[in-house]
């Protein structure tokens, strides 16, 4: 599952404005990690400059790390233990709401496991013995495709089972599990509140920077493949950001949900934009700079 990658993302706006200012990184601090005032997560100079940087994970709705988190734990090992072993010659799809938390204790997690174990293997079943024949080029050419829905024991929402057989499938797919998720309604309304709550936690202690004499930067990271892209963060932050008085002098987006990350920059001074272009960038060769490792 995605985890924060703050040092990284910090390293790589440090980058960017090296380059942008001509300028190499000194004296930089970690007063988050030593206990100073104002405890923001990275200072340090850029020629005579000084620079405060703060760094936050982004979500499109409330909760939504922490459910990836809770999610992974739960079905994964589910996954890898049925896959390739499902009735029949099809592929199985589970598919989820986004939005939704197993919210298992600890206690119950391997009994919540074997019940939806059970079920998964139950409704498989079902949806196989509607077609013992199975398709074939001349009476099903595009294939077959079947979808259960129901609420296994324990759960508070509906799940989704999909069956898709086809006459061309490969063998190595036969029985396959495979597990996605859907979007919940309105998920531009609760990515701009989520967008808020992050500039209230970040945007206080760069204000308090801002009046010490430093430069500052918020680091947005978003991290997820399936339900954000920059522009659909960019229009919700340029929402949220309206009537703010305490905004930091840049704001950047650091997008590492693939293997090459990218950045933007969405704003400079008084200047609220989506730049065009972006910059590419290998992680492997950014450093953790807001645990230790300063190049």
């Amino acid at each position: 599952m995605a985890i924060s990658n703050e040092g990284k993302a910090c390293d790589a706006v440090v980058r960017f404005l090296e380059k942008e200012t001509g300028e190499n990184r000194a004296n930089l601090k970690r007063p988050e990690k030593t206990n100073e005032d104002p405890p923001v997560e990275l200072r340090l100079d850029l020629g005579p400059k000084n620079y405060a940087f703060e760094h936050t994970r982004i979500e499109a709705f409330s909760g939504q790390i922490q459910g990836e988190k809770e999610f992974g734990q739960f079905i994964l090992p589910i996954r890898d233990e049925l896959s390739g072993n499902l009735p029949g010659s099809a592929v199985y799809y589970l598919n989820f709401p986004t939005n939704a938390r197993p919210n298992i204790k600890a206690r119950h997690l391997e009994g919540m496991k074997r019940d939806f174990t059970e079920w998964v293997l139950d409704a498989a079943r079902r949806l196989n013995e509607r077609y013992p024949e199975g398709p074939s080029r001349e009476k099903s050419p595009f294939g077959v495709t079947d979808t259960l829905r129901e609420r296994p024991r324990g759960f508070n929402y509906e799940v989704v089972m999909t069956r898709r057989e086809h006459w061309r499938i490969a063998d190595r797919q036969r029985g396959k599990l495979l597990v996605s998720r859907y979007a919940p309604e309105d998920v531009e309304i609760h990515r701009a509140k989520r967008l808020g709550i992050a500039l209230d936690n970040k945007c206080p202690k760069l204000h308090l920077c801002a009046a010490e004499g430093a430069r500052t930067v918020l680091i947005l990271e978003d991290n997820d493949v399936a339900l954000s892209n920059h522009i659909l963060i960019w229009e919700a932050l340029s929402e949220v950001m309206a009537g703010r008085e305490d905004l930091p002098d840049e704001i950047y987006l650091v997008d590492t949900s693939t293997s090459i990350w990218a950045l933007w920059r969405l704003k400079y001074d008084e200047d609220i934009f989506l730049e065009d272009g972006w910059e590419y960038l290998e992680p492997n060769e950014l450093a953790d700079i807001t645990n230790g490792t300063n190049s």
